[in-house]
């Protein structure tokens, strides 16, 4: 096909795509790439004259779409269909034929080692090579637009702050933190900076604007100031080389591993098969609340059970509120919301050769106010795009090209720019920084990438945006199913939805393998339910089920009580992302020993009273919670009294009692220590605790025949059964001596029945005494009772033989609270009130030689 037209460019000009046109110019015939949107030889099923039906269904044949569907076949599902709304495979994974082999126009490197999925696969066949020589700052080369190159030495020990200040800093720096990365990193520079100064202020802030772009191509934001510096804790680097290059293969070759077509194509899995390409999704209809029908542009519906959803976030921000029937939740409206996804765009030269010096890792542009202003009066307001242009980078295994990056909302500009603009204006900046020192000549093709105006991406990755610190939203609220009962009826997967690897293409394969898992452990209680019998178990186990009178449920993981443990333990989970676990309470409220009750115009505490010390990260959390109160309590404090009246000398008592936690040793609560139990259960997943549900008895093995057993069965005394893979028990030490021989079936192992035996477990009690009034001086703190041996105490009631004093209350000044244990604690158990009240006057009466004493 020949085409007339007119370009002053011995140029292809390329676009990713896959229709090969011809073009004449000059009388010389070049090859480009247009940008048409052709199947080519991809397959898809075009128009439905029929419903489909399969038991699951994938959105988006990215990393995340791929890695879920090859986790399904390795484990024996292949009832599923991808659903692909391009032509190829790979999502932000785009390799392209281009130059001597191939260029990633998205994905590009291997983000360090320890904990990377993908180095994991590929480190086994060689396939991997370091790109560290690109940010090896010695080998940068600066320049002005005017020409002026920057001396290395000054320009390497500029990007040497930079480097050293990210290398010093760890993830806990940014907890305390307040503000934007900009505002953070900036005064880490200066600091640094002004510690040993070797260039002007002025070109610092030159410098820093280039670093802040080099930034912002790595977060992926328009602007520093607009990424939060406190979320930057949440993300979690894989420790060594963050550089790995795919040598001359690229990125796509992670996507073979996946599919198992690396090493041995014999053992593929059939991945491709069961892809549709060309169905862009439409609407997710999930309000049956059983099934879902997911309807595509081209009108073909899917009846399936389960989705899988991996598209991007850009798209879940534009067709959320259309895609999915019902609306998604509003907490989930609020997370997309609240996150953010920017755009950075790479641009590929090919020159017919090399022009540049080997040890060129990349040419960098500096814009000093003066010199910017001069160019955008030459050459107009609609070049100021290229001063967002910050580097034309080397590509390694491909000598002939450079790569220039552009982030932000110029690089989502260019995309509505012509090749022809973009070709002349990256040549023109080129050449003016670096023409007279360099013999530059024209690059003979072009390829670019466009990942905003991409309706299917709407952006490149996902970043953490100070109106994400506002919102306080969670990433992990966008990754929790849609539920239907116990059944997980719609799953979200994708780089987006990843806790700590959000922006990566191992955060996105991890998410593909979770809901993957997700749906598999799903499927196999469905599949126990219909096949379960006492052959299932091994003798240990042999239950009775009898399926018309109690529920079957399936989690991997159940906490047994909800008092702290536990409920650290599930804030801990959710935390880490990990969402599919059951919180299980006996009582119909949390907390368990810590139970603050409504006295007077506050609160006082039943159980647990004090934080004890200040160190702890239980009380960090507190602190940062606001739940303390500024009134330093007291336990054992005032006045210290024989039986005889004698006022014992109170620095003796304090030598005695010099050995406590470090620091503040009775740090109070506001509203009662219940205010902290309350607000870990508020922000927990209400559907996933579950209170007045006692746990009758928990069956368990230690091993499983296959990979579709379990090895627990929780019974509740509601006659519910819940098949998991691991049980939190979280009870009282009290509770398992009284109950673990029926508890447990089979029993505990002897060494954990031994230890439960033998382990002490004493009661303390409390007595809360208001006397409206206080009748003793201001200051006095309590009254300690120091009980002599050789005294007579016949006359006094035996339980308050065990009771060690009177404490004043300080938050509630006219109320003293005695504490009593040992065997007092269990007698007072069975006394009434008014019987305690006497008791206790009594005793003060004997200790104070004080015959006033209001009843």
């Amino acid at each position: 096909m020949s085409i007339n037209c007119t370009l002053s460019h011995p140029i292809a000009l390329e676009t990713p795509y896959n229709m090969i046109c011809h073009k004449e110019i000059t009388g010389l015939l070049f090859t480009t790439l247009i940008a048409v949107n052709l199947l080519g030889s991809a397959q898809s099923s075009g128009a439905c004259d029929m419903p489909k039906e399969t038991k699951i269904v994938i959105v988006g044949a990215g990393a995340s779409g791929i890695a879920a569907a090859s986790s399904l076949l390795k484990r024996g599902v292949s009832d599923f269909v991808i659903l692909e709304a391009n032509d190829r495979i790979g999502g932000r994974i785009y390799t392209k034929n281009f130059g001597e082999n191939v260029v990633d126009l998205g994905a590009q490197w291997v983000h360090g080692e320890s904990g990377n999925v993908v180095f994991d696969l590929a480190s086994k066949h060689d396939l991997l090579s370091s790109d560290a020589f690109l940010f090896n700052s010695t080998k940068f080369e600066f320049a002005t637009v005017n020409g002026e190159i920057i001396p290395v030495e000054e320009s390497s020990a500029a990007m040497r702050i930079h480097r050293n200040n990210m290398a010093k800093i760890k993830p806990e720096d940014y907890k305390e933190v307040t503000g934007s990365y900009e505002d953070y990193l900036i005064r880490k520079y200066y600091e640094a900076f002004d510690e040993n100064p070797f260039m002007n202020r002025t070109r610092v802030a030159d410098y820093l604007a280039w670093i802040e772009k080099m930034e912002n191509s790595i977060q992926c934001s328009d602007a520093w100031f607009d990424v939060s510096a406190k979320a930057m804790e949440e993300y979690w680097d894989c420790e060594s080389d963050p550089t790995l290059n795919w040598k001359d293969r690229g990125y796509k070759t992670f996507l073979d591993l996946l599919m198992q077509n690396i090493p041995n194509g014999e053992e593929r899995l059939p991945v491709m098969e069961r892809i549709e390409f060309g169905k862009v999704v439409a609407t997710i209809n999930y309000s049956s609340g059983e099934n879902v029908t997911v309807t595509t542009r081209d009108r073909c519906e899917y009846f399936t059970r389960h989705v899988i959803f991996t598209g991007s976030l850009g798209v879940l921000k534009e067709k959320h509120s259309t895609m999915f029937v019902p609306p998604l939740s509003q907490k989930k409206q609020r997370t997309i919301e609240g996150l953010n996804i920017g755009t950075t765009n790479k641009v590929f030269f090919e020159f017919p050769h090399r022009w540049w010096p080997e040890d060129k890792a990349s040419f960098n542009f500096i814009w000093p106010e003066k010199v910017k202003e001069e160019f955008l009066q030459t050459y107009g307001q609609s070049s100021e795009w290229l001063c967002d242009v910050f580097t034309f980078y080397t590509v390694t295994y491909q000598p002939n090209l450079l790569c220039a990056w552009i982030t932000g909302k110029n690089a989502r500009h260019i995309e509505t720019l012509s090749d022809v603009d973009v070709y002349d204006g990256l040549y023109l900046l080129l050449n003016k920084s670096f023409g007279e020192h360099y013999n530059i000549v024209k690059p003979t093709r072009m390829l670019r990438s466009k990942w905003y105006t991409d309706e299917h991406f709407r952006g490149s990755y996902t970043f953490h945006s100070m109106v994400f610190e506002q919102m306080n939203v969670k990433l992990r609220e966008l990754a929790e199913p849609i539920m239907s009962g116990n059944k997980p009826i719609i799953l979200f997967a994708g780089e987006s939805t990843h806790d700590h690897h959000y922006s990566t293409v191992h955060g996105a394969v991890e998410t593909g393998f979770r809901e993957a898992d997700r749906l598999i452990n799903f499927e196999r209680t469905c599949d126990r339910l219909d096949q379960l019998t006492i052959d299932n178990f091994d003798q240990a186990l042999r239950i009775e089920i009898d399926a018309s009178a109690r529920r079957m449920e399936r989690t991997r993981v159940v906490i047994v009580g909800a008092g702290i443990a536990g409920l650290a333990a599930a804030k801990t989970l959710e935390d880490a992302g990990f969402t599919d676990y059951l919180l299980l309470e006996a009582q119909d409220v949390v907390g368990g020993r810590i139970h603050s009750v409504p006295w007077g115009n506050g609160w006082i505490d039943c159980g647990a009273q004090f934080l004890h010390g200040d160190k702890s990260r239980l009380a960090q959390y507190c602190f940062n919670s606001d739940l303390l109160s500024n009134i330093q309590g007291t336990d054992g404090d005032g006045i210290f009294l024989r039986d005889d009246g004698t006022i014992m000398n109170e620095s003796l008592v304090r030598k005695v009692d010099d050995l406590y936690v470090g620091g503040p040793e009775h740090l109070l609560f506001k509203y009662g220590y219940s205010s902290l139990t309350n607000l870990l259960v508020d922000n927990l997943n209400e559907r996933k605790v579950r209170l007045a549900t006692p746990v009758e008895t928990i069956h368990w093995r230690d091993s499983v025949d296959s990979p579709n057993d379990s090895p627990i069965i929780v019974k509740t005394f509601e006659e519910t059964q819940i098949l998991t893979d691991a049980v939190i028990v979280t009870c009282s030490l009290g509770y398992l001596k009284e109950n673990h021989r029926k508890m447990f079936q089979p029993l505990l192992p002897s060494r954990l029945s031994i230890a439960i035996e033998d382990l002490g477990f004493g009661t303390i009690n409390k007595i809360f005494l208001d006397f409206g009034e206080p009748w003793w001086q201001k200051g006095v703190n309590g009254f300690q009772l120091l009980w002599r041996r050789d005294a007579d105490h016949q006359s006094l009631p035996e339980w308050t033989k065990d009771l060690t004093g009177f404490d004043v209350l300080p938050t509630h000044p006219a109320t003293l609270i005695v504490w009593v244990g040992g065997r007092g604690a269990c007698i007072v158990d069975d006394l009434s009130e008014e019987t305690i009240a006497q008791d206790c006057r009594n005793l003060l009466t004997r200790y104070l030689r004080c015959r006033n004493i209001p009843p």
